[in-house]
């Protein structure tokens, strides 16, 4: 599984394409390749994420709590497989599943 950096709803890699390997520690294989961010690379997303707050700024209170109340309905319908993945993760490390 490769996993790079998520900016603006979009995965890059890390500038330069610097990387590191996360490894089962039974098996000692490699399960993920990931992007290596570095100080530039935080950058972006602080830039990002100023410009969506000052957007925020101007939202009424209610329609921020409204969207932070179906942010939280989201993920709380997807708490099952979060789970599920979890426990086969932990009953059979042979699936090779991320926790």
């Amino acid at each position: 599984m490769e996993a790079g950096l998520l900016l603006d709803n979009e995965t890059v890699p890390a500038r330069g394409g610097a990387t590191f390997e996360r490894r089962n520690p039974v098996f000692g294989e490699v399960v993920t390749l990931a992007a290596a961010a570095s100080a530039e690379d935080a950058v972006m997303p602080a830039d990002s994420a100023a410009c969506a707050f000052v957007g925020c700024l101007w939202t009424a209170p209610n329609a921020r709590r409204d969207t932070l109340l179906e942010a939280s309905r989201l993920l709380l319908a997807r708490a099952d497989a979060f789970t599920e993945i979890q426990w086969v993760t932990i009953e059979d490390p042979d699936q090779h599943h991320p926790i």
